[in-house]
């Protein structure tokens, strides 16, 4: 019988060679029924399947494997392939382990956990996996190119164009690394680089549409919308325009005016060949529709596009992954430890933090500040959260809190400022003001008073039903998994609530609040006091802040290229009946 078997098993093989996967299947399910316990027909059968499209009986096959054979490491690399097929992503992310505790030196299996760990929206995890696949195979393009890719989404942007530039030395000519690439330059206001490398994506390929969408994002950034148009418009007269166009045009045509009615009819046709889009795809389009419906007042309309939007961008327990860390943080930075804790010599001159809830005004109150002649912005720098990761390694501890941070001296503390300020004096060596406008750093005011004694923060207030159903609106791309749950949010907003109000009772920082009701409705008032806190005289450039030629890389660049308007106000209120699972999880006030 067992040789049967092996005369079945390699005529199959032949046939396999041969590209005939039906007629070896059969011979080996032969094999098989002769020796049910026979590995390799099992993982021949499972390979055949995959093969084949059929993930389902790939998935039984690969079981089947791993119960004769649990040390099999290809085993469990091609179960996670199969369950990855299937969408089952955690189920994936498990075998990949496994795959690794059975063999620890295999590139590939980091790098396919890393790709799933990223659907997941376990960035971290994934950073660690691409690294360490790099560490096994140094010289890999994809590694690297991944690696970058995750290092954006963790808001590492400078590095991330470190490893999209490593890619690029390792394959040269790789397009998808330089289209990334071209995309973290223009997120760092890098427009002149972003286009460089745009075009040399476009040399490789003249019909590559994402190319081509990238260089009219680029000349948008700069305010030239009639270029920006004159790209995309031999495009999107096909008959099947691709999704990277049509977000593009619709994006331009909600910041440049005047055809949005021609971006509602692209992004609708685009959006009714959904076999061919992918899940971001979709939900990039139903999020812009829901942008253009918002417009027209068509507001259940809005809404619902909303909806599928974020039900696209959701993750399971993304919302809970989100969850503040607001009662180590109350702990750790206690009235007493504030107190008694060492503080940094280094002057926090010339930095300006600015902080609060995304789409709370971090961006119109930093475009206000880089309109004087002696300030600059920076946009949302992540120079800090990238400096305090570095501390546990730096001291040897497990943990930032509360471990690392009470290792913490002052010749420490010094030196850690110090490299921060280094750096964002680079970024403009001659500003009197530099403004670090990333919201998230509310989360970290304990450390900007220890880092940076007497900087300035300033703190973005909005109507907590306004933010959070902004924060809804919003396509972040699967950064902040906690905006795509309406409860989620809700419950976000006020751990956000709660830290500051614990800021307020602990710290001794030089914060000024602005209310984005008051900004509008008061401009000019409200313009003379920021720019009096950051210390610099008055200048008029700041009231006309949307004439600033910078370029803003966020998701309110729209808005800072306007004159302020108060629309926004109050928004809420056309959605009040649709925000109720937000409104219960806000709690009263």
């Amino acid at each position: 019988m067992t040789d049967r078997a092996g005369r079945l098993k390699e005529k199959a093989t032949q046939l396999v060679h041969q590209g005939r996967l039906t007629e070896a299947a059969k011979l080996f399910s032969k094999a098989l029924a002769l020796h049910a316990r026979d590995i390799d027909a099992l993982m021949a059968l499972g390979t055949i399947s995959g093969m084949q499209g059929s993930y389902t009986d790939a998935e039984r096959y690969f079981s089947k494997a791993i119960q004769v054979a649990p040390g099999l490491a290809g085993a469990h690399y091609n179960l996670g392939l199969a369950q990855k097929h299937q969408g089952k992503l955690a189920d994936a992310a498990g075998s990949y382990r496994q795959a690794i505790a059975c063999a620890p030196n295999i590139p590939e299996h980091y790098n396919n956990l890393g790709n799933v760990c990223m659907e997941l929206q376990q960035t971290d995890e994934a950073i660690a996996c691409f690294r360490r696949a790099l560490q096994l195979k140094p010289d890999s393009a994809d590694c690297c190119y991944n690696l970058g890719k995750a290092l954006r989404n963790r808001g590492l942007r400078q590095e991330a164009v470190n490893a999209f530039q490593d890619a690029l030395r390792h394959r040269p000519g790789f397009s998808a690394a330089l289209k990334e690439l071209a995309r973290a330059c223009l997120s760092l206001g890098d427009a002149d680089n972003a286009e460089h490398y745009y075009r040399k994506a476009g040399d490789t390929d003249p019909a590559d549409d994402a190319a081509i969408a990238g260089l009219a994002h680029v000349y948008a950034s700069r305010h030239d919308y009639p270029r920006a148009f004159a790209t995309l418009e031999p495009r999107i007269d096909t008959q099947c325009p691709d999704a990277s166009i049509a977000t593009a045009f619709a994006d331009i045509a909600r910041r440049a005016a005047q055809r949005e009615a021609e971006a509602i009819e692209l992004l609708e046709r685009t959006l009714q060949d959904s076999d061919r889009l992918s899940r971001d795809d979709r939900a990039q389009i139903h999020f812009r529709l829901g942008h253009f419906h918002d417009q027209l007042h068509q507001y259940h309309t809005a809404f619902e596009h909303f909806r599928q939007g974020n039900e696209l961008r959701a993750v399971p327990g993304g919302g809970e992954q989100s969850d503040l860390s607001v009662e180590l943080i109350r702990e750790t930075f206690s009235r007493d430890f504030v107190r008694s804790a060492p503080r940094a010599e280094q002057p926090a001159e010339p930095a300006v933090f600015i902080v609060g809830m995304p789409r709370s005004g971090t961006t119109l109150v930093e475009q206000i500040i880089a309109s004087h002649p002696h300030a600059w912005g920076a946009g949302e720098l992540d120079t800090l959260p990238d400096l305090l990761a570095s501390i546990p390694a730096l001291v040897g501890a497990e943990n930032l809190l509360p471990d690392a941070l009470k290792q913490l001296d002052q010749a420490r503390l010094t030196r850690l400022a110090g490299q921060y300020l280094t750096h964002l004096e680079s970024l403009a060596p001659t500003a009197r003001r530099i403004t670090d406008k990333l919201p998230a750093n509310f989360i970290n005011l304990g450390f900007i008073q220890l880092l940076f004694p007497g900087a300035r923060v300033i703190h973005c207030r909005r109507s907590a039903l306004d933010t959070c159903l902004s924060c809804y609106f919003q396509d972040f791309s699967g950064h902040q998994p906690y905006a795509t749950d309406l409860q989620a949010l809700g419950r976000y907003y006020r751990q956000y609530r709660r830290l500051m109000a614990h800021w307020a009772d602990v710290l001794e920082i030089d914060l000024l609040e602005v209310e984005y009701e008051t900004l509008v409705g008061d401009f000019e008032t409200a313009c003379r006091k920021i720019i009096d806190f950051c210390g610099l005289d008055w200048d008029p450039a700041c009231l006309a802040f949307h004439r600033h030629g910078r370029v803003v890389a966020t998701a309110s660049a729209g808005q800072v290229t306007k004159p302020l308007y108060s629309s926004a106000v109050g928004r809420w209120k056309h959605y009040e009946q649709q925000l109720a699972p937000l409104i219960n999880a806000l709690g009263p006030g």
